[in-house]
């Protein structure tokens, strides 16, 4: 039986020190100085990072046999979802700033067996340190290309900098060419990348009586999942207008008293806030429900039928990963910051992209009329999340051939 890893620390302050300053080493002596296990050590710079690397680090975390330390940049400002989320890691810290003297004050105290990346911007100094001691370093990602401004990366080249690493594990075949063309062979092609199943075993334990009692016996629940931008909003009301039998749970990226009511404003169906029900509210005329005190609004997909998920940027679509992975139909707009998870479910038939109002509007009434369509989704998004865990284990199985 899996034992209960070491209690994550919690709210650190973010320690992205001067080379002068090394109150950190404090923080991670005190944290680290009891470790008598391997260190594995992963880095994380953006959500879909964290996404892609927490299935490889639950391998790790599942044999026991290592301390999993993780870093995560000032990007990622949402701690508590980090700390909730991240369950596989050990320890947890904000990333010193990557200066030579940090770099080199780092790497001596927390002595890692291994490294991980799954970064959209190289660390120079970490990097060279890494490869100054030997220490196996992997790099896994989305995509790799030529960077924007030339020598950017404080180290001699892109080449360089890649040959780094012990082995790289891609999602795209263009970044295998490109790889060609820098000599470099040590990379593996994967077709789908890890996600996380952490939402997979939330939705057995995740319930909300309000959300229950809301949809009934209803067998078809539009989800609009972390709705942000005005063209979002504008998206999920004309889909909830257009269909005024259709069931409808929004759930807003930002709850203030303004947005929440300019939201019920363009809503011409019944709508309540969750805030304001209780239990006698008598749901049978309620067309939307409006999410604006639940905690953690990934559970809220077990309950949906398809969602599209608002934001239009990699911060906002990682919620593709929670909803895929109970089974949804999904669908967002076309700005996606050019996130690798995207572009893998529209090719796979579970997902699609709506450019306009209209777009949404018949793509979930088309799910609504073929219940055929929406179960043959759902079983290509077991699918998907299944071969992504396959990934996830070859991924780790390389990694720790090299330990």
């Amino acid at each position: 039986m899996k034992t209960k890893p070491v209690p994550l620390i919690n709210r650190f302050p973010t320690l992205f020190c001067d080379k002068n300053d090394h109150h950190f080493e404090e923080l991670y002596k005190s944290s680290l100085s009891e470790t008598t296990k391997p260190v594995v050590w992963a880095h994380i710079d953006s959500w879909e990072e964290a996404e892609i690397l927490q299935p490889i680090l639950k391998q790790f975390a599942e044999g026991q046999r290592h301390t999993i330390l993780t870093t995560y940049s000032s990007s990622l400002s949402d701690e508590n979802k980090l700390h909730r989320d991240y369950d596989y890691s050990n320890y947890l810290f904000p990333l010193p700033k990557d200066t030579p003297s940090n770099a080199e004050s780092f790497l001596s105290l927390i002595k890692p067996d291994t490294a991980l990346f799954a970064v959209s911007a190289y660390l120079s100094g970490y990097l060279l340190q890494l490869r100054r001691r030997n220490i196996p370093t992997f790099l896994i990602a989305r995509k790799i290309a030529k960077p924007s401004f030339p020598g950017c990366l404080g180290i001699s080249s892109l080449q360089d900098a890649l040959k780094t690493f012990t082995h790289i594990f891609i999602f795209d075949k263009k970044s295998e060419d490109f790889l060609d063309k820098l000599g470099i062979k040590r990379a593996t092609v994967n077709e789908y990348p890890p996600i996380s199943d952490i939402w997979t075993k939330e939705k057995k334990h995740f319930y909300d009586r309000t959300i229950e009692r809301f949809i009934s016996d209803e067998k078809f629940v539009f989800i609009g999942g972390n709705i942000h931008t005005s063209r979002d909003w504008k998206r999920v009301s004309q889909l909830a207008n257009k269909n005024p039998r259709m069931k409808c749970i929004l759930v807003p990226h930002t709850i203030s008293e303004e947005h929440l009511l300019r939201i019920k404003s363009e809503l011409k169906g019944f709508t309540l806030l969750c805030s304001e029900c209780d239990e006698k509210t008598d749901f049978s005329n309620v067309q939307v429900l409006v999410t604006d005190v639940i905690n953690d609004p990934s559970g809220i997909y077990r309950y949906g039928a398809c969602a599209y998920i608002g934001g239009g940027s990699s911060l906002f679509l990682h919620n593709l990963a929670e909803a895929t992975a109970h089974g949804l139909p999904t669908s967002f707009g076309p700005q996606t910051g050019h996130p690798v998870l995207p572009e893998h479910l529209v090719r796979s038939g579970i997902s699609t992209i709506v450019k306009t109002s209209e777009d949404l509007s018949k793509w979930g009434k088309n799910l609504e009329a073929t219940p055929s369509l929406a179960h043959r989704i759902n079983l290509e998004a077991v699918q998907f999340v299944e071969r992504s865990r396959e990934t996830a284990h070859s991924i780790y199985t390389c990694i720790n051939s090299c330990l």
